[in-house]
C-alpha cells in the first residue's frame, strides 16, 4: 500500500508551508531519513525525511506552492501502485479514489483541506454555480442545464489564489490557471486583476493620471539580476507587510548615559568568560536590564491576540540575528531566571545556531518582546518593525561619544546609546511605553538596580 507524504506542523503557529525545494523527483527510489523537500515554514525552511523507503509515486505540488499543513502532498510505495492523480487532502484520507457520479462530481472532487480551506473553497463554487455574469443580449437564449453545471464544477485553485480572488469579488472560472492540469495559482488571479485593471482604465474616458496602477516589472537591462521573492525573504516580506498593515506601530528613542554600563560588563567579562567561555556583550546586560523593567511594567511583555491582549509571568525575549539574506529571531526562554553568565552562554549559543543554518522550530517560538540590535554600526537609532503577535521590539543603536560639561565647566567626553522602542498602539498607550523606557534607561544608567 502507498504510503502518504503530507505537509508536517513544524511550529506552534504553523498554518501551512511552502515546498522551497524537492531533493526527488517522481520514479525516484528514497529509502527511510532520507531528505525528500525543504519547506519554509512561518520562521525557518527545515528539511524533511522519509518515513518510509519505496518509490516516489506522485508529487501533488510545486515550489513555491502554498500547502496547508496535514494536507498530502505525494506518496511513496511500490513501483506501480496506483495514487490518486489529484491531492486527496489531509493525511488520513484513502488512497483509493472511487469514480464519481455526475450527480455527486462536486462532492467527491473537493479535497479534504482544514477548515479554513474548505470554507474557502465551498465559497468560491457557491459563487461560481449562484452568481451569473449578466447577459450581453437579451435576445441571446439561456443556458443549457448541462452547460450550467460545467460551469459549476469546483475549480482547481490554491487556498491563497481562492483568498485573493474573494476579496475582490472574482470568479474563479474567469481566471485561467497556469499550474498542473490548469490549477490556478496566486499569481494568475494577480495577473488577471492587473489586466482587467488596464482595460478598465484605457476604456473610461474618466480616467485621471492621478490613478494607481500597479508596478509592471520592466525588461531586465545588462548587468541587471532579480531576486525571486521565495525562501526565507518571502517569509520575512510577507511578516513585516502584515505587521505594518495591521499594527499602529509607534517608537519613542531615548539616549542614555552608558558610562555605567561600560564600567560594569568591563568587571563582568573575566568572570563571565571563566564561567561560560563567552564574552558578555553590551546585549546580554540590555536584556537583564529589560527583565527587571518589565517587572514593573508587565504590559509590554504581552501577545495581541483577537480574544484580547495576553500578559505574561515569562520573559521570552526573541533576538534578532542577521543571517544571509535574510533576518531570524531565535528566542531566549525564561530570560527573566537566567544570570548574565547564563544570558551570555545561551544567547551566543542560539545566535551561533541561526549563523549556521541549525536552528530548530522550537527554538523560534512563544517569544513575548524582541531586541534588535545593529551592533558595531553607524546607525544611532531606528523604528524595528514589531515582530507579532509580540506588543513590543526594542532597538539598540551603536555607541557615540559626546561632549558634555562637568559641574567645573570643564569639556569631557561621555559615551552615550540610544534606544528605541516600537509599540503596537492597540495594546499600548504612549504614557506607559514612554515609563517602561524611562526604568530601562534608569537600570542602565545605575546597574545596581539589578540586584534589586
Amino acid at each position: 500500500m502507498a504510503h502518504e507524504i503530507f505537509m508536517p506542523k513544524l511550529s506552534s503557529t504553523m498554518t501551512e508551508g511552502s515546498i522551497t525545494e524537492w531533493y526527488k523527483e517522481e520514479g525516484d527510489s528514497v529509502e527511510i531519513g532520507e531528505a525528500i523537500f525543504e519547506v519554509m515554514t512561518d520562521k525557518i525552511a527545515i528539511e524533511v525525511e522519509s518515513y518510509d523507503d519505496g518509490i516516489l509515486l506522485k508529487k501533488y505540488f510545486d515550489v513555491d506552492e502554498p500547502v496547508p499543513i496535514n494536507h498530502v502532498i505525494g506518496y511513496i510505495g511500490e513501483k506501480g501502485e496506483k495514487v490518486p492523480d489529484t491531492p486527496p487532502g489531509e493525511s488520513g484520507s484513502t488512497v483509493e479514489e472511487p469514480t464519481p457520479s455526475p450527480a455527486t462530481k462536486d462532492e467527491t472532487d473537493t479535497p479534504k483541506f482544514d477548515q479554513e480551506t474548505v470554507r474557502d473553497a465551498v465559497t468560491s463554487d457557491k459563487e461560481s454555480s449562484q452568481r451569473q455574469e449578466p447577459l450581453k443580449d437579451t435576445k441571446e437564449p439561456k443556458a443549457s442545464e448541462s452547460e450550467h453545471t460545467d460551469t459549476s464544477e469546483r475549480i482547481r485553485a490554491t487556498p491563497a489564489a481562492r483568498r485573493l480572488a474573494r476579496e475582490h469579488d472574482l470568479l474563479l472560472h474567469e481566471v485561467s490557471g497556469t499550474g498542473r492540469k490548469g490549477r490556478i495559482h496566486i499569481d494568475d488571479v494577480r495577473t488577471y486583476l492587473e489586466e482587467k485593471d488596464l482595460t478598465l482604465e484605457s476604456s473610461s474616458v474618466e480616467a485621471t493620471t492621478e490613478d494607481v496602477q500597479k508596478p509592471v516589472s520592466p525588461t531586465l537591462q545588462s548587468g541587471e539580476t532579480v531576486i525571486p521573492w521565495k525562501g526565507m525573504r518571502k517569509v520575512i516580506a510577507d511578516r513585516m507587510t502584515r505587521s505594518k498593515q495591521e499594527i499602529p506601530h509607534v517608537t519613542l528613542n531615548a539616549t542614555f548615559d552608558a558610562q555605567e554600563m561600560i564600567k560594569l560588563r568591563q568587571e563582568l567579562l573575566p568572570l563571565v568568560e571563566k564561567a561560560v567561555g563567552k564574552r558578555v556583550s553590551y546585549n546580554e546586560i540590555i536584556i537583564k536590564a529589560m527583565t527587571v523593567a518589565l517587572k514593573q511594567h508587565p504590559r509590554l511583555n504581552a501577545h495581541a491576540l483577537d480574544d484580547g491582549i495576553h500578559e505574561f509571568k515569562e520573559v521570552n525575549v526573541g533576538l534578532a540575528v542577521s543571517v544571509e539574506d535574510g533576518l531570524l529571531v531565535p528566542v531566549i526562554k525564561s530570560a527573566n531566571q537566567k544570570g548574565l553568565a547564563e544570558l551570555t552562554s545561551v544567547s551566543k549559543e542560539l545566535a551561533e545556531k541561526a549563523r549556521t543554518g541549525k536552528l530548530a522550530s522550537e527554538e523560534m517560538n512563544e517569544g513575548t518582546i524582541t531586541l534588535s540590535s545593529l551592533g558595531k554600526s553607524r546607525v544611532e537609532s531606528f523604528n524595528p518593525v514589531v515582530n507579532q503577535p509580540e506588543v513590543a521590539i526594542l532597538g539598540v543603536g551603536t555607541l557615540k561619544e559626546v561632549l558634555d560639561l562637568n559641574e567645573d565647566g570643564s569639556v569631557f567626553k561621555k559615551p552615550t546609546m540610544t534606544l528605541s522602542l516600537s509599540f503596537d498602539h492597540r495594546a499600548v498607550d504612549g504614557t506607559p511605553a514612554a515609563e517602561f523606557l524611562n526604568t530601562l534607561v534608569e537600570i542602565l544608567e545605575n546597574p545596581k538596580l539589578l540586584l534589586l
